[in-house]
């Protein structure tokens, strides 16, 4: 293989690893932040649909190991997403009692 194209495939493979990951925030813990709990859910759901989005996608990368990258980075934004909203649903529904 030639340098060109070995130099060229690491640029695609990190481009395809580059993305940064996103933490979940920390949960609002204070009666006071209940008021913003359905904007923080719409937010969840947000990440959520963009990492679904990514998975689906991720077929579209050119070299298999990126593909595989991109999936299970896509798939753990997925988990978190999903975690983080039912932390705050779970918290508005306290709220409203």
């Amino acid at each position: 293989m030639s340098r060109q194209v070995v130099v060229t495939l690491l640029a695609v493979l990190a481009t395809g690893c580059a993305a940064a990951v996103r933490t979940a925030q920390a949960p609002a813990e204070t009666a006071g932040d209940c008021s913003q709990l359905p904007a923080e859910i719409a937010q969840s759901d947000e990440a959520r649909r963009a990492a679904l989005e990514k998975q689906q996608g991720a077929w579209k990368a050119v070299i298999p190991v990126a593909v595989a990258a991109r999936y299970a980075m896509a798939k753990s934004e997925l988990t978190a997403a999903d975690e983080r909203r039912a932390t705050l649903q779970q918290q508005l529904e306290q709220c409203r009692r």
